[in-house]
């Protein structure tokens, strides 16, 4: 386990880490649900101005951009889909444990969590929602698995090294909350108190303040190495290993990991717990992620729309600045003509007079004009286009477009403007895309957790994809996967086998029933003959009062020929009912017979495979056999090689010395000195060594004959092998 100042440290680099990037999110999610979007001292300028506040307008278009892109997601939720891997997983048991995840969401309302994370996806950048365990039958310690928001997400602080967006390589992760100290000891009044000052340096500020106290669960994962024994072709725990089971053929060590789980404060380690599964239960969505220069990047919609969201709310006050000081349209009129009329003229502009009166002729009779308005010049084009150009930056920018949000544009016809809208959606389409990576790391998450939280015999509940509720009866200690009762009945063992998820994008079950009615509807609209072969069916699909009931009468109306298979079978006389209860039982006993058959080809490769191994040995004995018999073959040359050389040495040297004795001889006869006595000297060295080179060849014969007569005796073969029982050798021993 790790130590309260390790796990301090870690937190101090990750919170150092994330500065810059959680100083600029704030700012993101600040700015974009923000109803006042200017900067405070451009504000406060405008707004002190000595000649007159100036107006600060905000006209926020980013949310209505986020809307599209969430309610997007909401409309086309993406759904876990669970497949088996590996030879030991069962497809009928990853259908269970697909309903079983179903039944998690539907319980914990995943999708709240899943929108919650979004939304901070789509606007910061980052989001997060978590996988969870709660005891639900603590004296029978029952579990169940639940997925939860995370309301803050900068509660999370993960692991920022992860190269997988979602978190899933993440080695450590923190999730922080802020208690008020008397809530803190309610809850942990054993619990140590504590100042920065006497936590020492290697501490992080903010652990302990005058508002309250942090608390931080602390998620790690440790790794280890667990043996598995290979017999009979399957892998088995080391420690589960069962010696009844056969004899050992291979031993092994495989990575493994687990959660570690601290839930600590700045002075002390408050509880530690081993959480199930293998990955940290924190899932991160994340907008857009990138490495630039070492330093990662991440953020939402609103860090790229911001200077032209501000531009657009400067020219919006701008214009309307304008138009508050233009003046109120005035009369051009002789003073003569209003004179009595005076306050009439006035109200004018403030009231809505039925008439006004004036002085048709002056006071010597002349005719006057009649008073004229003088209209202001219109409103400034330059600040109208600007505004325009401001909208489609925004637009640009986010990469949604009039089209996407609805709104009439250039596009005319119905392929134009749904052409227009595609491209928005392919614009954004990696937030929903990115989302759908989430919620495939959760089911990953929920796979790894279900072995070790269904660990009891129980009964689960499931959901089919229509919302059906049903129930499975679980077993953690049956062999297979799925086993079948003699009442029929299945149990399954969600432990054993491999199983991975893939995400499926697209409208909810329900929104695929209602546009069939509404599709089925038109049909029937177009051609209403077709009520007599599918009205109860589109009856069935309104699921308004009744309509169960109104789908039976209808199909009782609907010739017997087109009916579904399932009716026709109900309909079916109790003679032909038996007969095909009677087909089912002599299939299920074919069944079985067919499964026997199995084990025995089963015993029989096993036979057949031991066959094959013991034929492999012999030849490898064989070939061993050849090779040392070469290689003896070998030596035995070389030894007789050697002798030969030694035997042409030594009558070398006899020849050296008869041909100097013949010298000599010569010599003594020239002379005339050779005496008796020396000829029968020469004539003894002469015979000494003919001697010696009688007994030389009788020593190679001998030799000779040893070799043979070792190499005509029986051998047999030592076979070698290593602790997999794998053969790396053998030795060739005589037979004694």
């Amino acid at each position: 386990m790790k130590s309260h100042k390790d796990c301090l440290e870690e937190f101090q680099e990750i919170a150092e880490f994330e500065a810059q990037n959680r100083e600029r999110w704030l700012e993101d999610l600040r700015f974009g649900f923000a109803s006042d979007q200017w900067d405070e001292k451009l504000r406060r300028a405008r707004q002190n101005n000595p000649h007159g506040a100036r107006p600060c307008l905000t006209v926020n278009k980013i949310p209505a951009h986020a809307r599209q892109i969430l309610n997007d997601m909401r409309q086309a939720r993406a759904s876990i889909k669970v497949l088996p891997v590996d030879d030991k997983a069962d497809v009928e048991t990853a259908e269970i444990i697909q309903g079983i995840i179903r039944h998690i969401e539907h319980v914990s309302n995943a999708d709240q969590a899943y929108t919650i994370a979004a939304e901070y996806q789509v606007m910061m950048g980052v989001g997060y929602f978590r996988v969870n365990t709660e005891y639900t039958d603590p004296v029978y310690n029952e579990q169940e698995i639940r997925i939860q928001a995370v309301r803050n997400p900068f509660s999370v602080y993960m692991d920022p090294w992860c190269i997988d967006i979602t978190g899933g390589d993440a080695k450590s992760c923190y999730v922080v909350s802020q208690y008020p100290k008397k809530e803190f000891e309610r809850r942990w009044p054993k619990a140590m108190m504590a100042d920065i000052e006497k936590l020492g340096p290697t501490s992080a500020s903010g652990w302990f303040t005058d508002n309250g106290v942090r608390v931080a669960e602390y998620f790690w994962i440790e790794e280890y190495d667990e043996d598995y024994v290979l017999v009979n072709g399957q892998a088995h725990k080391a420690d589960k290993y069962d010696p009844s089971l056969g004899k050992v053929q291979r031993e092994a060590k495989v990575a493994r990991q687990r959660v570690k789980w601290h839930l600590m404060t700045g002075a002390e380690i408050l509880e530690e717990a081993e959480k199930p599964g293998e990955y940290i239960p924190i899932i991160r969505v994340v907008g857009e992620d990138y490495d630039i220069d070492g330093d990662r990047i991440v953020h939402g919609i609103v860090r790229r729309a911001r200077d032209a969201q501000q531009m657009y709310n400067f020219t919006v006050s701008a214009i309307a600045e304008r138009n508050a000081l233009e003046p109120k349209a005035p009369w051009l009129i002789a003073e003569e003509a209003v004179e009595g009329h005076e306050d009439e003229f006035g109200a004018a502009n403030r009231e809505n007079l039925p008439f006004l009166r004036y002085n048709a002729f002056s006071e010597d009779g002349q005719p006057m004009p009649a008073p004229q308005r003088q209209f202001p010049v219109g409103a400034n084009s330059a600040l109208i286009n600007q505004m325009q150009s401001s909208d489609a930056d925004i637009q640009a920018t986010i990469g949604q477009f009039a089209a996407s949000l609805g709104q009439v544009s250039n596009e005319k016809s119905g392929a134009a403007i749904r052409q227009r809208q595609h491209v928005g959606d392919i614009a954004t389409f990696h937030y929903p895309d990115n989302m759908s990576r989430a919620i495939r790391q959760a089911g990953r998450v929920i796979i790894s957790q279900i072995p070790e939280v269904y660990d009891t015999p129980r009964i689960a509940r499931i959901l089919g994809e229509d919302g059906e509720a049903k129930q499975a009866r679980l077993d953690p200690e049956i062999q297979g996967a799925m086993e079948e009762r003699s009442d029929h009945s299945k149990v399954y063992n969600l432990g054993v086998g491999k199983y991975d998820v893939a995400v499926t994008t697209g409208p909810s079950y329900a929104t695929k029933r209602q546009e069939g009615a509404e599709r089925m509807q038109a049909y029937l609209q177009g051609n209403p003959a077709l009520w007599g072969v599918i009205g109860d069916l589109a009856v069935k699909l309104d699921d308004g009062p009744y309509s169960e009931e109104m789908a039976k009468r209808l199909r009782a109306t609907i010739p017997p020929e087109i009916r579904q298979d399932e009716e026709e079978a109900e309909a079916l006389p109790p003679e032909a009912m038996q007969q095909i209860q009677q087909a089912e039982q002599a299939l299920q006993e074919q069944g079985m017979q067919l499964e026997e058959m199995g084990q025995e080809n089963q015993q029989m490769k096993q036979a057949i495979d031991g066959k094959l191994l013991e034929q492999q040995m012999k030849q490898q004995e064989y070939e061993f056999r050849q090779m040392e018999m070469s290689h003896e073959a070998q030596i035995a040359q070389l030894e007789y090689d050697l002798k030969q050389q030694e035997l042409q040495v030594k009558q070398l040297e006899a020849q050296a010395k008869l041909q100097l004795q013949a010298e000599k001889q010569f010599n003594d006869s020239q002379a005339a000195q050779a005496s008796t006595e020396a000829q029968q000297t020469s004539s003894a060295e002469t015979n000494a060594i003919l001697l010696e080179l009688a007994r030389a060849t009788q020593m190679q014969g001998e030799m000779l004959a040893a070799m043979l007569q070792e190499m005509a005796k029986p051998k047999q073969l030592a076979v070698q092998t290593d602790a997999a029982g794998n053969i790396v050798g053998g030795i060739s021993q005589t037979i004694q």
